[in-house]
């Protein structure tokens, strides 16, 4: 009897724990550690209170016929109800090839309006990231934003996910079908401006800038979206990452924020700095909280710029300045995402968004002469043993040439002068850990820049 009573407890908490609901975003972020090792880190946003839900180990899918259970290896919890969780580990394909790292989970969160309604806890919550495995190296982008962004009825909603590519690859944004396993799309699922579907019920992305916008939600309740983000090398695709997140409309009058930027677009050259002034405001007068996010702010020689710390009176005004030195030069722009957001009591979330595109060319300004581009030879690329040779055929060129070695955060890790006798020359880089580098090559007026590989 004892036996039978504890299966069935042992049965029911299983069941129970299954229909449990709590997921309310993810993605998964790929890192390339060594020819084809990798690291996935899977990246949940939960809901704190559900407690029976909660997940200290989840199944990865490496895409090659293995599956494994790992450990959750950290937490974190935000605010609104929300747990941040991150479970990671790595893995070795045996060959090259196109992959898809997934994860599932059973049962999204209850009462979803445009996710197989009104069953939508009967759905599971799958998210998946596919890659490329070669011996290029490559990081997928990474996501600095968390997707906890609230709306309100008949008040556009926002939300950019903040995503920054440490290769300086191109990046581009589209909607997608959510997924409730692999490759598999959720049932019956309808776009969150299907809902309702007046004339101004709009949703859109900016395919460039990540920035979703839904003018103008007219129902309250839960919706999902799937943002699919796409990495572009050299023309081709070498992943995609998918965010799936739900979004909560609410009901009642709470007018959005605004954020003001007098630029949305600079070109701008070593030497040069970038300043412009960031003004908030909340046309009720509510509590607001603006930040910014983007690359620049991880690299050495950052902007500066100080975020809300956490809410206070409006407005808000900070000056934003940035001196662009040779470790900023990269192969595409910089996004500088600015974000703001309101709470007034109960109403809360709100925000508004303003993204700044920051192109850098490599040609001082203090220069009188503007830099052309060297004619070098770099080889070979991939560097396989350590050893790299640059190869200077004009010998005029050769004069006070200056190489430095980046890595991906804008650190400098070498510097050399070469001698201006040898036409081709031996850089050794055999400490270098395998990875990607950016390599910038100066002569008296002219420069090369370029991404080397190490494995």
């Amino acid at each position: 009897m004892k036996k039978i009573l504890t299966t069935l407890l042992l049965t029911f908490s299983l069941l129970f724990i299954a229909n449990a609901t709590h997921n309310v975003a993810g993605e998964i972020t790929v890192k390339q550690l060594n020819n084809l090792q990798y690291e996935a880190k899977i990246n949940t946003y939960t809901k704190t209170s559900s407690i029976p839900a909660d997940r200290d180990s989840l199944e990865i899918c490496w895409g090659d016929g293995m599956c494994q259970w790992i450990q959750r290896d950290s937490f974190s919890y935000i605010e609104n109800d929300r747990k941040y969780n991150t479970y990671t580990w790595q893995h070795t394909y045996a060959a090259e090839g196109t992959y898809t790292i997934s994860m599932t989970d059973p049962n999204r969160n209850g009462g979803i309006l445009n996710v197989n309604p009104p069953s939508s806890d009967n759905v599971s919550f799958h998210i998946q990231t596919t890659i490329v495995a070669s011996t290029f190296y490559n990081t997928t982008p990474v996501l600095l934003n968390v997707p906890i962004d609230f709306g309100y009825t008949n008040e556009v909603f926002q939300h950019n996910p903040g995503a920054i590519d440490w290769e300086g690859d191109s990046l581009s944004y589209e909607f997608t079908v959510p997924f409730s396993g692999l490759d598999s799309q959720v049932p019956n699922y309808s776009y969150p401006n299907q809902i309702g579907g007046g004339i101004n019920n709009i949703l859109s992305i900016d395919n460039e800038l990540g920035t979703v916008f839904w003018d103008n939600p007219e129902i309250e309740g839960q919706y999902v979206i799937t943002i699919k983000i796409i990495e572009h090398r050299n023309g081709e695709i070498i992943s995609t990452t998918h965010r799936d997140f739900e979004i909560t409309i609410l009901p009642g009058l709470n007018p959005a924020p605004f954020i003001e930027i007098p630029i949305n677009e600079v070109t701008l050259n070593v030497g040069d700095t970038l300043k412009f002034d960031v003004l908030g405001e909340d046309p009720d007068m509510a509590e607001i909280k603006v930040e910014a996010i983007g690359q620049p702010f991880l690299m050495n020689n950052p902007p500066s710029f100080t975020s809300s710390s956490d809410f206070s009176n409006t407005p808000f005004e900070e000056s934003f300045e940035w001196k662009i030195f040779d470790n900023h030069v990269y192969l595409n722009p910089y996004y500088l995402v600015f974000r703001i957001e309101d709470k007034n009591g109960n109403n809360f979330g709100i925000t508004d968004y303003h993204v700044v595109k920051v192109n850098i060319n490599d040609s001082p300004t203090n220069n009188t002469n503007t830099r052309k581009e060297l004619d070098v030879e770099v080889f070979p690329n991939p560097v396989s043993d350590g050893n790299i040779f640059i190869k200077i055929a004009d010998e005029k060129d050769r004069k006070n040439v200056l190489i430095k070695v980046f890595s991906l955060d804008g650190k400098v890790l070498l510097e050399k002068q070469l001698n201006d006798s040898n036409e081709t020359q031996l850089i050794d880089l055999q400490l270098f850990t395998s990875g990607n580098y950016f390599l910038t090559i100066k002569s008296k007026d002219k420069i090369h820049t370029t991404q080397i590989t190490i494995k």
